[in-house]
Formats: C-alpha cells, sequence, structure tokens
C-alpha cells in the first residue's frame, strides 16, 4: 500500500539517522568516562565549585544573578562555548530524533497499519528496529554523568556571549528531567503504540528480535581489531544486564517471551558463532586475549602477577595501550566466565592449546637439531668438567626457554580463566560442584588412567584444577603423526625436559630475570616456567603412559645439579641473579602435584634456599598498622 510504503521509507531514515545519533553518544559517554579523554574543563578543579552548583539548581539556573557561581565561566566562555559546543548540538539531535520518532509512531498507530513479520518482513523488523534504537538512545543518554553539566554550560557561555539563552535550552533541559529515570519515562511513551504491537504473530517475531539483540551486543563488545580495544568484561556484563532489564520492561508492551528470547540470544554467545554466522562476544574476547594480552605477555611488555592474581603493563616505552589489569584480575576474569559461560571458556581453552601446540612443535625440532649433546648430557649430569664441556656445544637455549616461557604464560592465564568459571558456577550451582569437587578428590595415582582423564575433564569443564590439564593432554596426544614412533616421541620428551633443565642457568645475567617481591614473579615471566614443566610434563607422559614421578625427579636432579655451578663463583656474570633463579627451581617444586619438598631437599641443599629467599627479601620492608 502506498501509506505503507511511506512510512517504510520514514522507518528507515530514522533507524539510520537513530544509528548515527547512539554512535556518538556513546561516544560522548566514552569520552566522559575515561580519565584519559575526559574533556580537561571538566576536571578543572576551578570549575568543580561552578559544575555542583549547576547539577544543584538544573534546569532553572539563573545565569545573571548567580555571577558569583559562574565566575569561572565567565573568564573563559569562548573556550568553554568551543569546547561543549559539539556535545550541546548531539544532544540537540537526541532531542529532534525523538521527536521524529513521537510524530512516526502517532502516524503509524493512525493509520493502523498491519504488521506481519511473515508477510511484510522488512515494515515490521524496522518498526522493531526504531523501537530498539530509540530506547538504546534514551538508556545511553541517561547514563551520561555529565550530561546536564555540559548543556548548561554551554547555554551559560552562550547568554554570557549572546545577552540570551539559547532557544532550544528550555525543551532540552526540560528532557534530561523528564528521563532522569529513563526507563519508567520509556514504559509510559510506549503505552499509547501498544495497540499496534497487538497485530505481531510470535514465533517469526522473536526470530527477527533474536538477530537484533544479537548484533547489539556484540556492538556493546566495541571490538576494534585494528587497535585491539575492547570493552572490559565487567563493563559489557553491566550493560547486558541493564539491556536486558530493559527488554523486560519493554515485555509489559509487546506480546513476546522475553525470557525465552534473552535465554536464546545469550546461549548463542557462547559458541564462536551465532545462528546467523556471525561473530559472538566469546569470538571477540577469545581474539583478543590471544592477541592483546598474551601477545604482549609473550613479549613481556605485560607481566603475570602471582600475587594480585592478575596481568600487570610493565613500566616500558613499549607498554600497551591498554590496562593489563583492568581485563585480567578476578573480577574481570568472572564477568567473562558469565558472558561466554564454560562453552566459551573451552573455545577460548581450545584456541589457547593451538598457540601451546605450536610452541610445542618448534621445541621439538631445537631438541632434534640437539639431540646427540641432550642425550650425552642426560648421562653426564654428574660430572662437572663433561656437562662444562657439553654445555659450549648446546645450542638454542635462549630460544627454548622464551618457548616454555610462553607456554607457561598461556597457561597461567588458562588457570586464572578456569579459576573465574569455577566461582560463576559454585555461585549458580553449588550443589552441582560439590559432587564434581567430590569426584575429582577421589582420584589418586592409582586410579585407571582412563577414568582419571574422565573425571578431569569434567571436573576441567567446570572450572576445577587438576593434576593433569585434560585439554593439554588432548592437544599433545593430537600432535602425534605417522612419521614418529611411540618410542621416539617419549625420547623427545625426555631430552626436552633436560634441555630446559641445563638451560636455566642463562637466564642469571638477564637483568629481567631477578625476582619482583611486590608481583611475586619474575619481570621476564619465567616463573610461568614452573607451570609449563609441570603441566607439559604431565601431558606428555600420560600420553606416553610413563610415570610422570619418576621423570619430574630427573628432572629436579638435573636442574640441580646444573643451578649448583652458578654458585661457584659469585664474581662470575653468568652468577648474577642466581639467588631469583634459585627461588625459580623452588616455585617448579612448590607448584608441582608430583614433586616434593623433600625430593628437592635431596639434591639441593635448603640452606641455599633460606639465603636466596633472605637475599631476595632483605631490602622489602613490610610497614603493619
Amino acid at each position: 500500500m502506498a501509506y505503507q510504503q511511506k512510512l517504510a521509507e520514514k522507518l528507515i531514515i530514522l533507524n539510520e539517522r537513530g544509528n548515527g545519533v547512539l554512535i556518538r553518544m556513546n561516544h560522548i559517554k566514552k569520552t566522559c568516562s575515561d580519565p584519559k579523554l575526559r574533556p580537561s574543563f571538566l576536571a578543572d578543579k576551578v570549575m568543580e565549585p561552578t559544575i555542583k552548583y549547576i547539577n544543584k539548581k538544573f534546569p532553572t539556573i539563573d545565569f545573571r544573578g548567580s555571577s558569583q557561581h559562574l565566575t569561572s565561566i565567565q573568564r573563559q566562555k569562548s573556550e568553554v562555548k568551543a569546547a561543549t559546543g559539539s556535545y550541546y548540538d548531539t544532544f540537540l539531535d537526541v532531542m529532534e530524533f525523538r521527536d521524529h520518532v513521537y510524530e512516526l509512531l502517532n502516524t503509524i498507530d493512525a493509520c493502523q497499519c498491519f504488521f506481519n513479520i511473515a508477510i511484510n518482513f522488512d515494515f515490521t523488523k524496522n518498526y522493531l528496529d526504531l523501537i530498539s534504537t530509540y530506547t538504546s538512545v534514551i538508556i545511553m543518554l541517561s547514563r551520561i554523568d555529565d550530561r546536564k553539566a555540559l548543556v548548561a554550560m554551554y547555554n551559560c557561555a552562550h547568554e554570557m556571549t549572546n545577552g540570551s539563552s539559547d532557544p532550544s535550552y528550555p525543551r532540552l533541559s526540560q528532557m534530561f528531567v523528564e528521563y532522569e529515570h529513563a526507563m519508567k519515562k520509556l514504559a509510559e511513551e510506549f503505552g499509547p503504540h501498544t495497540r499496534a504491537d497487538d497485530y505481531l504473530p510470535c514465533h517469526p517475531k522473536i526470530r527477527a528480535l533474536e538477530w537484533q539483540q544479537t548484533w547489539i551486543i556484540v556492538r556493546m563488545a566495541r571490538y576494534n581489531q585494528t587497535t585491539q580495544e575492547i570493552a572490559r568484561p565487567s563493563d559489557l556484563l553491566a550493560a547486558v544486564r541493564s539491556y536486558i532489564a530493559s527488554l523486560h520492561t519493554l515485555s509489559s508492551y509487546i506480546s513476546v517471551d522475553v525470557t525465552r528470547m534473552v535465554k536464546s540470544v545469550l546461549l548463542q554467545q557462547t559458541q564462536p558463532l551465532d545462528s546467523r554466522g556471525g561473530q559472538t562476544i566469546t569470538t571477540l574476547y577469545t581474539n583478543w586475549y590471544l592477541e592483546g594480552l598474551l601477545r604482549q605477555a609473550s613479549s613481556a611488555f605485560v607481566v603475570h602477577c602471582p600475587t594480585m592474581h592478575c596481568f600487570v603493563n610493565q613500566t616500558t616505552e613499549n607498554a600497551p595501550s591498554f590496562r593489563a589489569e583492568e581485563y585480567s584480575d578476578i573480577s574481570e576474569l568472572q564477568a567473562l566466565a558469565e558472558l561466554i559461560g564454560p562453552f566459551g571458556l573451552k573455545f577460548l581453552s581450545e584456541n589457547l592449546m593451538w598457540h601451546i601446540t605450536s610452541q610445542v612443535r618448534e621445541l621439538k625440532k631445537l631438541v632434534n637439531e640437539n639431540m646427540d649433546v641432550l642425550v650425552q648430557m642426560r648421562n653426564n649430569f654428574d660430572k662437572p668438567d663433561v656437562m662444562a664441556h657439553l654445555k659450549k656445544r648446546l645450542t638454542g637455549g635462549e630460544n627454548v626457554l622464551k618457548r616454555m616461557s610462553i607456554i607457561g604464560v598461556i597457561l597461567s592465564f588458562k588457570a586464572m580463566a578456569q579459576s573465574g568459571l569455577k566461582d560463576i558456577l559454585h555461585k549458580h550451582c553449588p550443589y552441582l560442584m560439590g559432587p564434581i569437587e567430590c569426584l575429582r578428590d577421589f582420584i589418586s595415582p592409582e586410579t585407571d588412567i582412563k577414568v582419571t582423564m574422565n573425571v578431569f575433564e569434567l571436573a576441567s569443564a567446570a572450572g576445577l584444577t587438576c593434576d593433569i590439564d585434560p585439554a593439554l593432554v588432548s592437544a599433545v596426544a593430537n600432535m602425534r603423526s605417522d612419521n614418529t614412533s611411540v618410542d621416539e616421541e617419549y625420547k623427545l620428551s625426555c631430552l626436552l625436559l633436560v634441555y630446559v633443565a641445563v638451560s636455566l642457568p642463562i637466564l642469571a645475567p638477564d637483568p629481567n630475570s631477578i625476582y619482583n617481591r611486590e608481583h611475586g614473579g619474575h619481570n621476564n615471566n619465567i616463573h610461568c616456567l614452573a607451570n609449563a614443566i609441570n603441566q607439559l610434563a604431565a601431558a606428555m607422559f600420560t600420553v606416553q603412559s610413563k610415570n610422570i614421578e619418576q621423570h619430574l625427579k630427573e628432572f629436579l636432579l638435573l636442574a640441580s645439579s646444573t643451578l649448583l655451578q652458578l654458585g661457584q663463583n659469585v664474581e662470575r656474570v653468568d652468577s648474577k641473579n642466581r639467588d631469583s633463579i634459585y627461588l625459580l627451581l623452588h616455585t617448579i617444586v612448590e607448584e608441582s602435584p608430583f614433586l616434593s619438598q623433600d625430593m628437592l631437599e635431596s639434591c639441593f641443599p635448603y640452606v641455599l634456599l633460606r639465603n636466596a629467599y633472605r637475599e631476595v627479601f632483605r631490602t622489602f620492608i613490610v610497614t603493619l598498622g
């Protein structure tokens, strides 16, 4: 019909305009919320009394009779007007957009338009899109805390410059007052338009709405692949919860099962792709944590911090643009677990495993290149003179430790993400978590390995830590090719541990190897080697049906013997950070479910460890009270 065609065009135009307004509003909120981007005049101490006065008196501010409160604006009226002008114009566009939406909805009601998603899909979808976009604009407006100050400061500067207020200020300020309680006002606005919604068929409409809500939630993540920017998980979670609350409010006025729709949309977000093949927040956050956080950590621009259970930025020129702790602390990883759930974290884990196996392949190449030397080192570890000669022939030690550290960083992040999931599941389903924990704790070294791995797989899916990581076991098992026999794989695994053990002294001359007491680790992330050695050894020897404890004991003997050589000559450069490296050896044992302190003391003198701790913590003063 002709009238419907004209209304359909208006719906398209208004939706495009609304999306433009929403983008600008989102920019204002982001700018005003970020201390680095916040307009300088809003953070100016001189302006504080003025802003407080404006917020208190808004919207009826006596710009002429309150000169003592507004002198700071008077002094720099031109600058204030210029700085707030773009914000003021955007808020005017919101008001104009609202007026056009009012007019169009009233016209649609008067024309008694027929909505049927199966018959006039575009018309019905665009109508629903407009409702959603308008709601998003108004909610976004209500969340800009500085909105009153921005428009009132502009109007004050305008009056001081031109002798009169801006003509649009009275309506604009009144709109701000009306939307103090945005959801209540929206409910009042949509009340008269429920008649049109009575014509909507429920199931196909939910499909269209699901797609719309999926798109909105993904857009809320604000992922930029070029700049590697993304919303913090806690910010996205808060936005999603608020948005869902607004949808439940709207459900009073449209005949849609919002609860069912929201569950479907959020469940899709826990998968790599949604029902239409689009990217989900699971994919976006997986990409970001791998390409953003962990890539920076692998170069030690970001450091794993065991004491605070997060990653933190290094104070260097090459530090990333984001603050690592704002994306990796306990609350953020709990929020991530809430958003993407066990399915999403499983996808994240699979991608982490892919990066680990890439490193393991390169490590095996290095082992093959040094095979003869490593075999001799394994057989002569207790002969210092022979070992000194063989070390000169060994190449690639730094490369091995670098790749093992990267594996350790990835596994440390995985453990933190798992912990976040465990906390969330304990909150949502404690009666399920209890029996799973009991099953895991029931496992002993004597338990059949197939049973053990089945239980560990269940426990790991619930976020629980296990002595053997089932995801890593699966990844290592899938690496084996037809070209290598089981015996060859076993030999490579044994020699890789030898390689790591005899390469540890290489770490001592590096100034970044020093133990950071505040972080509870080393500035070059070598403390993550403990995780890599223990978990990779457990996975490799599980796949090969060998005794994990026996091979880690062999590693401990080799590492201890090699590190004891560091203490022979304290004047040498390669002994510089030996105490910090001794602590690394202790960390490896401390974090291992297969090694004990008694085993360590049998091959490495306890007095050296005690002295190392004393030396490292010598200048560390703890102030109490």
